[in-house]
């Protein structure tokens, strides 16, 4: 197989994220960090080019979590993910399949904060990614408010921001 994307993490990884896009300046949210993790890899074909070649790109699902600085890994273990309703009108865990390319990457600036090699499932590429959003440099920041607020709306939000 020839794999033209690859994916940028490992499945299990727990990344820290901020919100800082200044087009989301005005939201109580803006300068916050997030919690996600890596829960596995979207493979897809190359329009159509044979199935030997594909794009592998991060799924990625947001916990429930937004403070105003970095958190004690220790948090991890107490949170959950983040439930919305996806593309497919199915009530799921929030998912975005990222693709990022070096340059965005370094603006975007996430942090690995934690390995998990353990938390690999029987299969890590996923086939089926139907209802999962997909984000780009200038929607992470509003993809995860909108999901923000379906976990503050739902309860299930911890915002160690406006207590």
């Amino acid at each position: 197989m020839i794999i033209l994307g690859k994916p940028i993490w490992d499945v299990g990884d727990v990344l820290l994220y901020q919100i800082k896009s200044d087009e989301v300046k005005d939201n109580k949210w803006y300068k916050g960090y997030v919690i996600l993790r890596v829960i596995g890899i979207a493979e897809m074909n190359i329009g159509s080019l044979p199935r030997k070649y594909s794009h592998k790109h991060d799924i990625v699902a947001i916990y429930n979590w937004v403070g105003t600085e970095k958190p004690n890994k220790s948090i991890i273990n107490k949170l959950q993910f983040i439930k919305e309703v996806n593309g497919r009108c199915k009530y799921t865990d929030a998912m975005r399949i990222f693709s990022f390319n070096k340059r965005e990457l370094k603006q975007l600036n996430f942090n690995i904060i934690d390995k998990n090699n353990k938390y690999k499932k029987e299969s890590d590429i996923i086939m089926n990614f139907e209802g999962i959003g997909w984000e780009n440099i200038n929607t992470i920041d509003w993809g995860i408010i909108w999901s923000l607020k379906n976990a503050e709306k739902d309860g299930t939000l911890i915002d160690e921001m406006n207590k």
